[in-house]
């Protein structure tokens, strides 16, 4: 078999359908992959983009169509088979499958596992009544979205890219933002304090409160526990609000990795060139922990630059 043929015959189906999985389709069609092309994706949407979620979405700047990665018809043009609203179940290593939910099977030559991370949920009784909200993906963004305007009040937990994002948009919209923070400055973990210190002069000026050195001892709610109606601090100051965002940071979707038997540490072990500890399995995104030159160590970057770098 030449190898054209072999190219031609070759299986890749990658899982996870955000900017790690979306763009490394269009990649491999870039640089002359001729091979069949599957992606699966949980959303019932084509790959969009993330960031305009927290800020152009939520104002409605932006239409669904704005959000695509590519625009119709790239991918029947490109032949790359989606599998929207699709969730992969179960990674069969020996048999170089993936089991989808519903019974499906795609068999692959490579896989490549793009399923990023899952917003971090706050550990207590409330956190999952119907108003308290994360954003990670489009329909996030649309619930959060229904939850803000002129008189309404947005409970933000946690200082940091998302959460202020966030808050400066729901600022923009009308609603009364008080945002409560563990550490003693926003951003601690990645700015310095004059940058932290700026930023929080700036939202001040636009009418965002800020609560710095918190915890948060309950969130409360109404008497079918459905619906926050408050967040209760452990030094007794309480928060009425309509809405709560939380945004705490996000941990690697590794669950399919590790039940396949895939080397896992704070998310998917690669080398380098994002290969897994099985030689078949690739992983990329916000799931990947890769070695890192500069810092002669593994790190596992949550960024877009990142995921299309490796992607």
């Amino acid at each position: 078999m030449n190898t054209d043929t072999q190219l031609k015959s070759h299986r890749v189906v990658v899982i996870g359908g955000g900017p790690g999985g979306g763009n490394v389709v269009a990649f491999l069609r870039q640089y002359g992959f001729t091979g069949s092309i599957t992606l699966v994706g949980d959303e019932p949407v084509e790959p969009y983009q993330r960031p305009p979620l927290s800020k152009a979405w939520l104002k409605g700047e932006v239409k669904v169509e704005g959000l695509a990665l590519k625009q119709n018809p790239f991918y029947t043009e490109q032949n790359v088979d989606l599998r929207l609203g699709h969730s992969a179940v179960a990674i069969d290593t020996r048999a170089r499958s993936v089991a989808l939910e519903g019974g499906a099977s795609l068999p692959y030559d490579d896989l490549i596992i793009a399923t990023g991370a899952q917003a971090r949920q706050l550990p207590m009784a409330g956190a999952n009544a119907d108003n308290v909200l994360t954003l990670r993906t489009l329909a996030d963004a649309e619930k959060l979205r229904g939850a803000l305007g002129p008189g309404r009040r947005l409970v933000v937990v946690g200082g940091g890219y998302v959460g202020l994002e966030c808050a400066a948009t729901a600022r923009a919209l009308g609603a009364e933002v008080v945002v409560i923070e563990k550490a003693p400055r926003l951003l601690e973990r990645v700015a310095s304090p004059p940058i932290s210190a700026f930023l929080q002069s700036y939202h001040e000026k636009h009418a965002v409160s800020f609560v710095l050195g918190a915890s948060i001892d309950a969130i409360e709610t109404g008497a079918d526990a459905g619906r926050a109606e408050a967040v209760r601090l452990t030094d007794g100051q309480r928060f009425p609000c309509d809405a709560v965002l939380v945004g705490i940071g996000a941990a690697p979707a590794v669950a399919l990795a590790e039940a396949a038997g895939l080397a896992c540490n704070d998310g998917i072990t690669v080398d380098g060139n994002c290969r897994s500890s099985d030689p078949h399995i690739f992983a990329i995104g916000d799931v990947a922990k890769r070695p890192h030159p500069l810092y002669g160590r593994e790190l596992r970057i949550e960024s877009v630059p990142s995921a299309m770098e490796q992607a």
